[in-house]
């Protein structure tokens, strides 16, 4: 027997996780566990579609911080050219 899980990934590289409303997830029907370890978030469920749910909902309910990675679109080829 599988058990489905889904894992949400951070945005981009070095973003830091700034709230999550995990009530919300554990709500969803067949959800059998959440598991969040620092910014690594996956939620464990019954059946296949209930964890494709419950990813969809937890992409909603975060909201992550993204710093500045790269430099702008005029500041590039400089950049690069280094």
């Amino acid at each position: 027997m599988t058990i489905p899980a889904r894992v949400l990934r951070p945005p981009s590289y070095g973003a830091a996780l700034v709230s999550i409303d995990s009530a919300e997830i554990s709500s969803i029907p067949g959800i059998v566990r959440f598991i969040r370890n620092g910014r690594f978030i996956a939620v464990v469920a019954r059946r296949e579609e209930q964890a494709i749910r419950a990813l969809e909902r937890l992409r909603a309910h975060t909201r992550w911080h993204e710093n500045e990675t790269m430099p702008g679109r005029e500041a590039i080829f400089p950049y690069m050219r280094r």
